[in-house]
């Protein structure tokens, strides 16, 4: 084909070169104009067809192209993102470093400071606890002898710091211990051994007695010099039959349980009668039993309107417990503060007598011991049963009064529990059921009513605004008989048992 081309040109060039346009010549150059036309035809369509490869070559690479630049733009996101995470582990690992750092160094300090000073444990008879040593001391002093004993041996009286230190001291003790706080300079400004005042700690959780103002307690019914010192210790109450506080009693007879109680004396040596003694008084009365460490019942009389009680210190009864020289032994028949503490039951200390049924400060501070408290559902405390103490005491300060002064208030109220199949602690019994009665004279009616409530000791629902209806005391004799006791008479004469009093 290329000769043929290069020979029609270089033709074509000579003859109009010549100027010669014979026909035969004419006739020759447009043959040759015909193949040169289809050799040009042809080379076209071959240009084209290999454009149209080329392009399609080109699509080809181009979409492989994208393909790799979104693969390539998808791996620069992920480099980028790691860079970030590596970012944050180094900043991670260097702050881990820094405080490996710090605590190292607090480590050799602390070891240097125990070595500079030959820490030693606590000695012989001490007993150790939170990085301090105490001594719980069995001999008999005044404040000053054991103040004097405490500075010979290198010590003072304890000074207490936190709650958490008073609930140790007194898991550890059976009988009052002096502490080292006293008013000796001037009556009512407390100051402890180290000269810091107990407005300047803030720390006041023990039991005060009423008399004083406010005061801690001095212990003066013991000691003389008890006037102006303070101590640790438990209720002074007393393990006799309920003949010696039958003022608590409707018409001073205590309840009748067969087996358990009857002529107000324990027949049964896993039940104690005791009388709450508080202040040199005598508050109320408890049937204890410590198989199950809770109270049977509390009676008490409601002799004035509402009390809005303050929180006080919980206080514990040694002598529901044996003799012991082992100073520091746990209790045994009773609960105790660290039974409560920190536990997973949802329960705490319900009272049986209600401090806000107690009329004054002094009963009221008397109803804070272990002995008058159940372990009760929380929600079931704060919720259903606290509504009905409330609006009992309102019943009873409106509607009730003394026989003998129609002036004054009276009635005469039994809280209890019925034992249940659950332990707080693996120790104390927490109640299947809770109730209360109370009888009184009513000037209305010009005779002797009752009512009573009874509810199981269970989680409550606040939105559902549970209340518990009020029973007959008859109702609640047959319900006792069924859970518990078969017999259980709760009031002499039964006090119109079958009486059910409303509002007025």
């Amino acid at each position: 084909m290329d000769p043929v081309y290069e020979n029609a040109a270089y033709n074509h060039s000579t003859a109009e070169f010549r100027g010669d346009s014979t026909q035969q010549k004419g006739l020759t150059l447009r043959k040759r104009s015909k193949v040169l036309l289809i050799v040009l035809s042809v080379s076209v369509v071959i240009a084209v067809g290999g454009l149209c490869l080329l392009g399609v070559l080109y699509l080809n690479i181009r979409g492989h192209f994208e393909s790799l630049n979104a693969q390539h733009e998808m791996l620069l996101m992920q480099l980028s993102a790691q860079e970030i995470n590596n970012t944050d582990y180094k900043e991670q690992l260097e702050t881990l470093n820094n405080q490996y750092k710090e605590s190292l160094r607090k480590l050799r300090r602390l070891d240097d400071l125990i070595r500079s000073h030959s820490c030693e444990p606590c000695a012989d008879g001490w007993t150790a606890y939170d990085g301090n040593c105490y001594f719980f001391s069995c001999e008999m002093q005044t404040w000053f002898d054991s103040n004097l004993t405490c500075g010979a041996l290198d010590a003072h009286l304890v000074i207490i710091e936190t709650e958490k230190e008073q609930v140790f001291l007194r898991s550890k003790i059976k009988d009052p211990h002096w502490i080292g706080l006293n008013d000796l300079d001037t009556e009512g400004r407390w100051v402890w051994v180290n000269n810091q005042t107990l407005e300047e700690t803030g720390v006041e959780f023990w039991q005060k007695r009423a008399s004083g103002q406010g005061e801690p307690d001095n212990w003066k019914e013991e000691d003389p010099s008890g006037e102006n010192c303070a101590y640790l210790g438990a209720v002074n109450s007393e393990l006799v039959d309920f003949s010696e506080c039958s003022e608590f009693f409707f018409n001073r007879q205590s309840p009748v349980i067969p087996g358990i109680l009857e002529k107000s004396d324990s027949q049964n040596n896993n039940y104690q009668t005791i009388c709450q003694k508080y202040d040199g008084m005598y508050r109320f009365a408890t049937l204890y039993d410590t198989t199950h460490r809770i109270p049977v019942f509390s009676a008490y009389k409601v002799t004035a309107d509402v009390w809005n009680s303050e929180t006080s210190v919980w206080m514990e009864e040694p002598k529901l417990e044996l003799p012991s020289d082992e100073m520091g032994m746990p209790y045994e028949n009773q609960a105790t503060d660290e039974d409560y503490i920190d536990n997973n039951l949802n329960v705490n200390r319900g009272h049986l007598f209600p401090s806000c049924h107690s009329g004054d400060k002094v009963i009221s501070r008397s109803t804070y011991t272990l002995t008058n408290t159940v372990p009760q559902k929380k929600s079931f405390n704060s919720g259903s049963w606290n509504r009905m103490e409330m609006e009992t005491i309102m019943l009873m300060t409106k509607n009730c009064h003394d026989s003998e002064d129609q002036n004054k208030v009276l009635a005469h109220v039994l809280t209890g529990a019925v034992p249940g199949n659950n332990k707080l602690n693996e120790r104390v019994n927490i109640p299947s059921f809770m109730w209360m009665t109370f009888c009184c004279y009513n000037i209305s009616s010009q005779s002797w009513i009752s009512q009573a409530y009874w509810a199981p000791n269970q989680d409550e629902n606040e939105a559902d605004d549970v209340t518990i209806n009020e029973i007959t005391l008859q109702e609640l004799q047959i319900l006792l008989d069924e859970e518990w006791v078969n017999g259980v008479q709760l009031f002499y004469s039964n006090c119109n048992k079958e009486v059910i009093f409303h509002w007025n």
